[in-house]
């Protein structure tokens, strides 16, 4: 998988969509101050957009846990988590039910 690029607003997501296949995550704490509802329906609106570019958008839902669940829940397919290792790993186990890629700082 590419590096992915750190995305703040739209712009940043226009940008990068410049290559074929491109990897998008969420600025640091971006869920607490955008929301993950806000970032999918940004992201999903680029994809429509950029349908020709192969775009993978990671949540990065820094130590949230509610939160983290909720992006799951609302579509997010791709998280990314700090968060202690025993709420990691419910946070895993979630995101094996819904099928959610889970990557961890």
């Amino acid at each position: 998988m590419p590096e992915p690029v750190i995305v703040h607003t739209r712009d940043d997501i226009v940008r990068a969509l410049t290559s074929r296949h491109t990897v998008l995550q969420s600025a640091p704490d971006a869920i607490f101050y955008a929301g993950p509802l806000y970032l999918l329906s940004m992201f999903a609106g680029a994809k429509r957009e950029f349908a020709h570019v192969d775009a993978i958008f990671i949540l990065d839902c820094a130590d949230a846990g509610a939160q983290a669940v909720s992006a799951m829940q609302m579509g997010h397919t791709h998280i990314k988590s700090s968060a202690p290792a025993p709420l990691r790993a419910k946070l895993q186990d979630i995101a094996a039910q819904l099928d959610v890629v889970f990557m961890q700082d």
